[in-house]
């Protein structure tokens, strides 16, 4: 099973968007050996980002979250991380 790396932001989003983290956590684990970290700050983010060792990285949170996400790994090197792809969205279901 690949292993990938989830950066949560336990604090984004409104209450009904909170309720869907362990959605989210139980749907990617089935596809992926996940490692979970719940962010503290935005310092938090920078740093635990520069740590990543994991291939495939998923960012669940605002936009803050992924802007800083982004520059750990930039100030790590690993811009070999970086990219986009809509298939790996999870939605929510209504």
């Amino acid at each position: 099973m690949e292993k990938a790396f989830l950066m949560l932001n336990p604090r984004s989003g409104t209450r009904e968007g909170k309720l869907q983290f362990f959605n989210i956590v139980n749907t990617l684990s089935e596809k992926y050996d996940l490692r979970v970290h719940l962010t503290k700050s935005t310092q938090d983010i920078i740093e635990t980002a520069k740590e990543i060792t994991e291939q495939t990285v998923i960012v669940c949170g605002g936009d803050g979250t992924l802007s800083h996400t982004l520059e750990g790994l930039r100030l790590a090197g690993r811009e070999d991380l970086i990219g986009y792809g809509e298939e790996c969205l999870v939605r929510p279901e209504r």
